[in-house]
């Protein structure tokens, strides 16, 4: 069986042991990482540091021998002790990771008396000859074995992790709820778009009025009346009676009465019949 997992974020295995701070020591045995490898090797350098000395069933690390009763009188307790410490065992399955990629093979063994009885004569004669070219049988059923590795079956199977919600799936599920749920559309999501961007646009418009509003009341609230203009100057020269304009800020009824000047009474424009003759009764 072959295994493919998945790597960051989807679980946290490793494809080679190179993120893994336990230093491989089968790695010079020209293997691959795997996890069993990994918590040998993590233990063996526990023990180094620990009980000064290697066992015997793991590679050394470098600068280390094995642990025997002379140099190392008290390594069996050490070892003991360490093997059942439940830190030390927690410590190495935390530093140690799964591999991404692993294959595994199920192993049977199945034990049988061979050779049979029937055929056992002819064996131990051919074996014997085969090994020191004698005639004579030099071999028993207690020095011979015959082992055979071979596969049960051919059949090959892999087993792959897929991410159950991926972005694609998720942005499509979303918008199918949308859709069924609300009825929207691509088009209801730019509608909602333009409302909300044209409703930011709305308000900084009016931030922006306000601020130019409160500059402008403050600018009254210092000068509450306008400076006169050059031609109010001059007309106020000119006629004693002229009285500056009050932007309002009193009312009608308050302002004191403009002293008036009548219009001139020009005779000279009215039109007056010529002076004629007399008429002839009038002169006797």
């Amino acid at each position: 069986d072959e295994l493919e997992r998945m790597g960051y974020p989807y679980s946290d295995c490793t494809m080679n042991g190179s993120d893994v701070p336990v230093k491989n020591l089968y790695s010079e045995y020209n293997t691959s990482y795997s996890i069993q490898a990994c918590l040998r090797s993590c233990f063996q350098n526990r023990m180094a540091e620990i009980c000064g000395c290697g066992h015997y069933m793991f590679p050394l690390p470098e600068g280390v021998n094995y642990c025997n009763n002379e140099d190392n009188p008290g390594w069996a307790y050490c070892y003991s002790s360490l093997r059942s410490s439940v830190g030390h065992r927690q410590f190495c399955i935390d530093s140690c990771k799964e591999t991404c990629n692993d294959t595994q093979y199920k192993m049977t063994i199945s034990m049988a008396d061979w050779p049979s009885e029937a055929s056992e004569d002819w064996i131990f004669h051919i074996l014997s000859y085969e090994r020191d070219m004698s005639t004579n049988v030099t071999l028993d059923r207690n020095g011979i074995i015959k082992l055979n590795i071979y596969f049960q079956e051919y059949n090959y199977r892999t087993i792959s992790e897929s991410a159950a919600t991926t972005i694609v799936w998720l942005l499509s599920s979303l918008g199918g709820q949308f859709g069924f749920w609300m009825g929207g559309s691509v088009l209801c999501l730019i509608e909602f778009g333009e409302i909300i961007i044209d409703s930011l646009w709305i308000t900084v418009i009016n931030v922006i009025s306000w601020g130019k509003g409160l500059k402008q009341r403050r600018a009254r609230a210092r000068y509450p009346d306008a400076p006169p203009t050059v031609s109010e100057l001059a007309e106020a020269h000119a006629n004693p009676g002229f009285q500056h304009e009050d932007g309002g800020a009193r009312p009608a009824a308050a302002l004191p009465p403009e002293p008036g000047t009548p219009p001139p009474n020009y005779d000279s424009l009215r039109v007056r019949p010529a002076a004629g003759p007399a008429p002839d009764g009038d002169e006797s």
